[in-house]
């Protein structure tokens, strides 16, 4: 830093002063020496003043970014506690949801449970009716009314049942021995069809189309009777029937010949 500069007239008079006084050399310097030291004490006090602004500007800008800094961890720890508590709701949720699901899982295995047993009641309400259709058409034509007078398959409501699953089936020593009594199962579809309609037999192409519902009036009397029994229609000349196991019997049985 330089030096200030030092009024030339003021040390002229203090000169000359001193001269009048006859003062030795030595005290004339004293006031140029104090001039220096006080510049020289200046000049530290004025780098000590710029160090310690220098030094004061370098902390406060750290203590603003350590402010900072710490601003910035409460606000990422509240943020962190909040996900917390909001996983510990979303977790209370899912084990809610879960519990929800298994419970309507447990109920809609009872409901299936339900109704294969109702399906099931339903089968056998559906072949006992069809026994006694049969039943009573085959005593409605024996009484000679008339195929006119006998139940219709209409008569019967037609209910689609879906076939929900497999029945159970029993342990293997239950159903040993069992296989030669017991008919296979049918669904209700299948008992439907093999009760009410029977397949057509083949019309011969020479016939006119107004004889062939005659023709296959009397194809299927000749060719089908029904077993006794299990209510099937079997072929006539069947010995046995294949649902049931059952010997057939013959609408008009033969009369035995009387001996001469």
């Amino acid at each position: 830093m330089a030096s200030p500069l030092i009024d030339s007239s003021i040390h002229a008079i203090q000169l000359n002063r001193m001269a009048q006084a006859k003062l030795p050399v030595s005290v004339v310097r004293v006031p140029y020496l104090g001039l220096k030291i006080l510049h020289v004490t200046e000049e530290i006090f004025g780098w000590r003043v710029d160090d310690y602004l220098i030094r004061k500007r370098e902390l406060l800008a750290d203590l603003a970014d350590f402010k900072e800094n710490e601003r910035f961890i409460e606000e990422t720890t509240k943020t962190i506690d909040e996900l917390n508590r909001e996983k510990e709701e979303h977790s209370e949720i899912i084990q809610q949801i879960n519990q929800d699901k298994c419970d309507l899982e447990k109920q809609m295995d009872d409901a299936r449970f339900e109704q294969r047993e109702r399906e099931t009641q339903l089968a056998k309400k559906y072949e006992t009716l069809m026994k006694l259709m049969e039943s009573s058409n085959e005593k409605i034509r024996e009484s000679g009314l008339g195929e006119e007078s006998t139940i219709q398959p209409d008569d019967i409501p037609h209910a689609r049942i879906p076939k929900i699953s497999t029945p159970p089936v029993l342990p293997a020593p239950q159903w040993k021995g069992l296989s030669g009594l017991i008919p296979p199962m049918m669904s209700l579809d299948q008992m439907m069809m093999a009760s009410q309609f029977r397949p057509p037999p083949n019309v011969p192409a020479h016939l006119k189309a107004a004889d062939h519902q005659i023709y296959l009036k009397l194809s299927i009397d000749f060719d089908f009777q029904t077993c006794q029994s299990c209510f099937q229609q079997i072929h006539r000349n069947a010995p046995i029937c294949p649902m049931c196991k059952s010997k057939s019997r013959s609408k008009n049985p033969k009369k035995p010949k009387k001996k001469e």
